[in-house]
């Protein structure tokens, strides 16, 4: 099934909402036999997919796999009850035991049954058969789903001066190539006017924007952060 046939290359409607509608439409094609996903759901797993999600696939269609450690439980809890239709065994959980420092680990893992909508969110994420940020993926990335990314990814630091002068970073922790942060900065500056800039960080680079870009950054995700993790948005 090409991307044509599911309305991935026909005009749509472009807003700040992104364009996912293509995906989840059965008017224009019958994209998934099994289970059709809603508009919602597609904006989060697109969101997850620039985070901790990942796509695989063994057979003819694509499963969606997710990982947390225990300190985030309640966030997989959550991504379960959204993506339930196609994860009906939950979430499973599993001791994992670290060779490098001779500890074990709580994982909670939550993997969804095979899916054609998965199947063409993998041709775009997976071009090569490797995970990679494109142009085509960021057009599906919405308001919602950008903040499932940053749920996922991102944090804020603040530093505070003697002099009673506040600091603000906000980042996301991409590590990607040069070519993908250049294609994802350049995206969200055209859609946002929130320009992120390349930095060092462990000998890679991630996205960071300061104090000035950090309010319009929080203001666009803010309606979708889960309680948990107010404190990725707090400013004062």
């Amino acid at each position: 099934m090409d991307n044509q046939q599911v309305g991935l290359s026909r005009p749509t409607s472009e807003t700040k909402q992104g364009k996912v509608e293509g995906l989840m439409d059965n008017k224009y094609s019958p994209v998934c036999k099994q289970i059709n996903l809603s508009k919602e759901t597609i904006e989060f797993i697109v969101g997850t997919m620039f985070g901790d999600g990942h796509l695989s696939k063994i057979s003819k269609n694509a499963r969606i796999q997710l990982t947390h450690g225990d300190p985030q439980k309640f966030y997989i809890d959550h991504k379960a009850d959204i993506l339930k239709e196609i994860c009906p065994n939950g979430v499973k959980t599993k001791l994992i035991f670290d060779k490098r420092n001779n500890k074990k680990y709580i994982s909670h893992t939550l993997c969804s049954y095979n899916n054609r909508q998965l199947t063409e969110l993998y041709q775009i994420f997976y071009p090569y058969k490797k995970k990679k940020i494109t142009s085509k993926a960021l057009d599906l990335l919405t308001d919602k789903g950008l903040a499932y990314f940053y749920m996922d990814d991102g944090g804020l630091g603040k530093y505070r001066f003697p002099n009673g002068r506040v600091a603000v970073d906000l980042y996301l922790n991409t590590y990607w190539t040069d070519e993908e942060h250049e294609i994802f900065i350049d995206f969200i500056f055209k859609k946002y006017e929130i320009l992120f800039k390349k930095v060092k960080n462990k000998g890679k680079y991630r996205l960071r924007i300061g104090k000035k870009e950090a309010p319009k950054f929080i203001k666009i995700v803010q309606p979708y952060i889960l309680e948990n993790f107010k404190y990725k948005i707090d400013l004062l």
